[in-house]
């Protein structure tokens, strides 16, 4: 919406990053808006892309290679996921992720 709004020709399409990076430098270098990307929330949105891609890629469990432990450790330590040992969310925890979603969103709704 953006994009049209500023009758900008480049699209993020035309951008090298992927998924949500790609969102990012778009609305940084393109769109001239400021978003921290090092802020709590948006590490919080790049931890949940991780877990989204392993789920994807691997499903809700883990292998026992040291990748899927190092995985494992480092998704222990989010508030947005229950690892029993399988990749499990709570309802509550659902609600985090979409106000997460939400803050990230307004993020690119600032001026």
């Amino acid at each position: 919406m953006e994009q049209a709004k500023q009758k900008v020709l480049l699209a993020p399409n035309d951008l090298k990053d992927r998924g949500v990076n790609r969102s990012l430098t778009y609305a940084n270098k393109v769109l001239n808006k400021k978003i921290d990307a090092s802020s709590a929330h948006w590490k919080d949105l790049l931890m949940l892309q991780e877990i989204r891609n392993h789920l994807v890629h691997y499903g809700a469990d883990f292998s026992g290679s040291k990748e899927h432990q190092k995985r494992f450790e480092k998704f222990s330590t989010s508030k947005f996921v229950t690892l029993r040992p399988v990749i499990c969310f709570t309802i509550e925890q659902i609600e985090k992720i979409m106000e997460l979603y939400m803050d990230c969103v307004n993020d690119f709704s600032n001026d």
